[in-house]
């Protein structure tokens, strides 16, 4: 088969959010059950002032000792604490001749930068401290942007390709296209890939600074995926394709509806195909591309940001795995776009009913 159009299997995915660790507590509640009421960072000063006083959707609750045991997690970042435990479950799960091969196994996790609490904290330590230099040698390897995906691959004993990418609001997408390529070129047997984004008082400033919008709720949380280019008959879904880029200035829905086209071709799905639609960013210009392509609306799935809030380079990675858990089963298109001019799109193809 043409590398072009070998699908990706599927085989399970790992969720973090403000309902809890998995996937099932994540769909309920875009089902519909009760979120746990959003709640600030704990009124305080930090380095840059009075912390924002917007509520966020986090894991206000989370414990990574209770989880990962408490030797070497102090070490450990949120991000990376998220990451490290997604992994552990996702290998945990998955069939023995897969896990069989868990050494091949590598690691893509997208970001927007990594953790900004750690990187905030090591810059502000280099002033507060004695000297410039008298800082903590176990503090600086969490400010490496690839830190999270190569501790994940220690922790779980993985020693295939490992990184990092970083494409803004839209990373979830990256990780997924890089993810697919290595897969297609037989770099890897298996690959952990997606997104996760820490909530701390850094991103609360940022969420602050991007979006204005005092109703703007923010997220914390991610998604990973566990992917084969091997096809496999208890896989909940298959990635087809993704397509990610700039937009040409002036005619985005033109340049939306031109990548869509091209995705389809790539893929060898006809547009007829398509049974269902489910965006991350929910913008109408998405709706309006679409309707050029289609003709008419399509099915559209909740939007996780709308319900959670934004999650930042997770929020694609977790909109994948919200069609993972209540797509009908068939084809469908995922969607999302930035105010900086990037749009990406992925084809899916959802194997089994809706998780209950």
């Amino acid at each position: 088969m043409p590398i072009a159009i070998l699908p990706i299997s599927i085989l399970d995915v790992g969720v973090a959010s403000a309902a809890g660790i998995g996937l099932a507590p994540f769909a309920a509640c875009l089902r519909g059950a009760d979120l746990p009421v959003p709640a600030p960072m704990a009124a305080r000063l930090s380095a840059f002032g009075q912390i924002p006083p917007r509520k966020a959707h986090w894991l206000t609750g989370f414990d990574a000792s209770a989880h990962l045991g408490s030797k070497g997690v102090a070490n450990l970042d949120r991000t990376t604490q998220l990451c490290v435990l997604l992994c552990r479950d996702l290998l945990g799960g998955l069939p023995a001749h897969v896990s069989d091969r868990r050494e091949e196994a590598g690691v893509v996790l997208g970001t927007c930068g990594g953790s900004l609490k750690s990187i905030a904290d090591f810059i502000r330590s280099t002033y507060a401290g004695a000297a410039p230099h008298m800082v903590s040698p176990m503090q600086f390897p969490n400010t490496v942007m690839n830190s999270a995906a190569a501790q994940c691959a220690i922790w779980n004993g993985l020693r295939g390709l490992n990184s990092t990418v970083c494409a803004g609001d839209l990373s979830g997408f990256a990780a997924l296209q890089y993810a697919m390529r290595m897969l297609r070129l037989d770099h890897a047997p298996l690959l952990l890939a997606g997104a996760v984004e820490e909530y701390c008082e850094f991103a609360a400033f940022a969420h602050e600074t991007l979006r204005p919008d005092p109703d703007s709720l923010q997220a914390e949380g991610g998604a990973i995926f566990a992917l084969s280019a091997a096809p496999d008959g208890a896989a909940i879904g298959t990635l087809l394709g993704v397509r990610l880029g700039l937009l040409p200035a002036g005619a985005e829905v033109a340049g939306m509806a031109d990548a869509v086209c091209r995705l389809l071709r790539s893929a060898c799905v006809r547009a007829d195909d398509i049974a269902w639609w489910s965006t991350a960013s929910g913008q109408e210009a998405e709706a309006e591309a679409l309707d050029c392509v289609f003709g008419t609306r399509l099915v559209a799935l909740p939007c996780v940001a709308e319900r959670f809030g934004h999650a930042g380079g997770a929020s694609v990675a977790l909109q994948v795995a919200a069609c993972l858990a209540l797509a009908p089963a068939g084809i469908g298109l995922v969607t999302a776009s930035d105010a900086g001019g990037q749009f990406g799109c992925a084809l899916l193809r959802r194997h089994t009913p809706a998780v209950h």
